[in-house]
């Protein structure tokens, strides 16, 4: 019976302890440079049903990632005021920022809000005070109707502290 308690006492305190992370963003879920990992609101949009899976170039799964060339090497769009996270009929959300080895990286869902099966070229540029940072790129291969697919972009670029802005640029192709 103290067992019961005991283990009901510590949900009780990490559900209390993720409620204070949320509402005061402090904690785990912070766009603090006090921690490791920097993870989205959600953009308010309605929930839908968990969809199939689609394919990703990059995935957590793999070893060797490549770098991304560095915002200056690619056509990087004017800094945005607050995070632009649809490119036409995508959706990106939830989506966090990570600090590996002190490189960032750019992990998220990518959705597909169209009527129809997508693939693409994601491009997700990073800015701080204005400045870009860091680019990701993947590529997604045929994403059913309101599908997603999990994205892992790895950066290359040094951890920058700050405030973090995210802009998503997707170039559909055929597939």
């Amino acid at each position: 019976m103290a067992g019961i308690a005991v283990v009901t006492v510590a949900a009780l305190g990490l559900m209390i302890g993720a409620f204070w992370s949320m509402t005061s963003g402090t904690g785990f879920f912070s766009n603090q440079d006090s921690g490791d990992l920097a993870a989205s609101d959600s953009v308010e949009e309605p929930q839908q049903q968990p969809q199939p899976q689609a394919s990703s170039s990059n995935t957590p799964k793999q070893q060797t990632p490549t770098p991304t060339p560095t915002p200056s090497q690619t056509q990087t769009p004017p800094a945005p005021s607050s995070n632009e996270l649809v490119s036409g009929q995508w959706l990106m959300s939830p989506y966090a920022i990570l600090k590996d080895d002190n490189k960032l990286i750019i992990s998220g869902t990518l959705q597909n809000r169209s009527q129809e099966k997508k693939s693409g070229e994601v491009r997700v540029f990073v800015y701080v005070n204005g400045q870009a940072v860091a680019a990701g790129t993947d590529e997604v291969v045929d994403v059913a109707p309101g599908g997603a697919v999990d994205l892992f972009m790895p950066t290359g670029q040094e951890w920058v502290p700050g405030n973090k802005v995210l802009y998503v640029d997707v170039i559909e192709s055929d597939g």
